[in-house]
């Protein structure tokens, strides 16, 4: 096993029952990280909440900043030399932090790992990123990178100046880009479960708003070096949403 270390970085927002059972997740690792940042941008002040574990530190941001920004934060503090980020409504299985402990070296700056889904009490394989992260497939579709999955190099993750903002949907999707870009090597653990919970609560990505401001900013970040196909097939997903948006299609 090796001897770096991991921070664990948490955005969250006004979902209090959901985060407690994530906080949990993390608080049960059979390998603790070196410590549990907490960057909350709603409107709850958590610092007197979450007092559980020397390894909790909390911070309270501008509400409603984003998650993009409460992560970019939460990795600008943390002490450890890779970080582990988490959403506020997923879970990691209790060996998580083992597994990238046992497979984290200097040849690799982000690991990935899998993604199950749990809906209804149940979970089920959801996504598997291995052989599939490159700029072909990011291009159209994520194939299985979430924040909640990523372990990234904190001075990789700098050079890159982290999550970009004007991305509130599908930042994640586009760090990754930006790490091919930049020759970054990926490792994908298959072995590794992240758990993504489906609930009824809000997520931006159902937010037709905010899906077109996102795909806009993606397409003008990129276009230069995307092809014919994935311009159009992008541009294609502005325009459903844009009269989706404008009718209220269902």
């Amino acid at each position: 096993m090796n001897s770096v270390n991991i921070s664990c970085v948490i955005p969250t927002c006004d979902r209090e029952e959901l985060f407690n059972e994530t906080l949990e997740s993390v608080l049960n690792q059979t390998i603790k990280p070196l410590e549990i940042i907490i960057v909350n941008n709603g409107k709850v002040n958590l610092e007197d909440l979450y007092k559980k574990s020397v390894l909790i530190k909390v911070y309270n941001i501008i509400n409603y900043a984003g998650v993009s920004q409460a992560l970019n934060f939460g990795a600008s503090i943390a002490k450890g030399e890779y970080i582990a980020f988490l959403e506020d409504d997923d879970l990691w299985e209790k060996n998580y932090i083992k597994n990238l402990l046992d497979v984290i070296n200097p040849a690799n700056q982000i690991y990935v790992s899998r993604i199950d889904k749990l809906y209804k009490n149940k979970i089920t394989k959801y996504k598997n990123a291995n052989n599939k992260i490159n700029l072909k497939t990011l291009f159209i579709q994520n194939p299985g990178i979430n924040i909640s999955n990523l372990c990234v190099n904190k001075q990789s993750f700098i050079n890159l100046s982290g999550f970009d903002t004007t991305i509130p949907v599908g930042a994640d999707k586009s760090f990754a880009i930006d790490c091919l870009l930049s020759k970054l090597s990926f490792k994908v653990l298959e072995h590794n479960q992240e758990i993504c919970r489906f609930h009824d609560g809000y997520r931006i990505s159902k937010n037709p708003k905010k899906l077109i401001q996102s795909h806009i900013a993606f397409y003008k970040k990129y276009k230069k070096i995307m092809n014919y196909y994935q311009k159009f097939f992008l541009l294609y997903k502005i325009f459903f949403l844009i009269i989706f948006k404008k009718y209220n299609i269902k």
